[in-house]
């Protein structure tokens, strides 16, 4: 890491050509995507019919893509979509086609992480010289659910890039990926070239680790930057994260067949409960009515069985090639940092999605596979999941345990 008060210039480290970002990217350009004009549009609910029924789930994602692709039609393009979706769900419950309801009920779900889809939206602090903070959102939360941090952020004089926790279709994650990269380089070379990472539930930090993933490796969309080590000073986890074991933490475990088994049935159940609330938080909002299309008895076995997906994701979810992080790469990565990052874990002792049980267990893991990092904590009684800053008195005390981890981290902003 450089040195946490910086006095040269970043901009020469910015710099770069397109013609040569484009010989980087080589042919198969990320943002090469076609958007659908509007009589295209008018047809999508055909096209996607023709595409299930070949049973071609890997195109399904760059159709959504093309539909959604313009962020100033989002508005109206997304419920069309949804309910293009919850129709053809419908039609294979109805047919007896499990394979198909079960993966298209997966696709809604991966759709409902960011409710604001791959919009980033982008504020100016009110400091110069302004240090960065990136955040990514919980599953099911749109931007608008991120103001409040992000107010807390520019009135401390950040410049604050906000995004949702996009991982479908892969097309929309890489133009989301485009514009986080080209903002914080803008952001780096413009301010202190200072960051700070806020992930908001485990739903943001899959994101923020997928993100970290491809910066590290440094090829394509992401050669513009530096490495993070460069500029990433101080992490906060925000009602985060539930670590459920790995096939790793298993073997040294010399866990037994039934450990295994209560420890995959546990994050089923995890996973039928996100699912259920990130599908109904997109629905809702988009004032679709879910209920239109299947009975209660209906949801809820598709998303017990999607549920059991997050387990071994379908190949059409992701690309293979793609860089990525699961929670043993990204602590290996952490602990072998040169110069530990200071984190802030901000939670509530009344969560219902991610008990404080596991954040605590994951503090002293943390604490345990990383010594050396500094280790702050914030529990917001009687707070909501994810919901820490609303309440004045819930915020008064998110306030306190963020301005702590930046003076401890030196981050050097103006004061409020």
């Amino acid at each position: 890491l450089l040195p946490i008060q910086l006095h040269w210039p970043y901009s020469a480290m910015f710099d770069f050509d397109l013609d040569e970002l484009d010989e980087q990217l080589g042919t198969s350009d990320p943002l090469a995507v076609s958007p659908l004009d509007e009589a295209e549009f008018q047809a999508f609910g055909k096209s996607l019919g023709e595409t299930i029924q070949k049973q071609n789930f890997a195109l399904v994602g760059p159709l959504v893509a093309q539909a959604l692709w313009s962020e100033q039609k989002l508005s109206e393009r997304l419920p069309v979509v949804i309910v293009a979706l919850l129709e053809e769900v419908q039609a294979a419950v109805k047919r007896g086609d499990q394979e198909t309801s079960v993966n298209l009920t997966y696709m809604l779900f991966l759709l409902s992480l960011s409710t604001s889809v791959h919009e980033v939206r982008c504020q100016e602090g009110s400091g110069f010289n302004a240090p960065c903070v990136v955040m990514f959102g919980f599953g099911g939360s749109s931007l608008e659910e991120l103001q409040p941090q992000a107010n807390y952020y520019t009135a401390r004089g950040f410049k604050v890039l906000s995004a949702g926790a996009l991982v479908w279709p892969q097309d929309l994650k890489n133009k989301q990926d485009a514009t986080l990269v080209e903002e914080l380089r803008l952001a780096l070379s413009g301010g202190n070239g200072q960051l700070l990472l806020h992930v908001c539930s485990n739903s943001g930090l899959t994101r923020a680790f997928t993100f970290l993933a491809a910066w590290n490796a440094g090829k394509g969309l992401f050669a513009v930057l530096p490495q993070p080590t460069a500029c990433l000073v101080a992490m906060v986890w925000e009602c985060c994260p539930i670590r459920e074991p790995s096939k790793k933490d298993m073997q040294k475990a010399h866990a037994s067949p039934d450990d295994e088994m209560k420890a995959t049935l546990a994050a089923v159940e995890q996973s039928t409960m996100v699912i259920r609330g990130c599908v109904t938080a997109l629905c809702l909002k988009q004032r679709v009515d879910i209920g239109n299309f299947l009975s209660v008895d209906e949801t809820n076995r598709l998303y017990g069985d999607a549920a059991q997906l997050t387990l071994q994701p379908p190949t059409w979810s992701y690309y293979p090639d793609a860089p990525y992080w699961d929670f043993d790469a990204f602590e290996d990565w952490d602990q072998n940092l040169a110069k530990p990052l200071p984190r802030l874990f901000l939670y509530t002792d009344t969560d219902m999605v991610i008990p404080k049980e596991s954040v605590e267990a994951y503090i002293r893991h943390t604490e345990k596979y990383n010594p050396k990092a500094k280790i702050l904590r914030t529990m917001v009684p009687n707070a909501q999941h994810c919901r820490l800053w609303g309440a004045s008195m819930f915020r008064q005390k998110s306030v306190r345990g963020l301005e702590v981890l930046i003076y401890q981290s030196g981050i050097s902003t103006c004061r409020m």
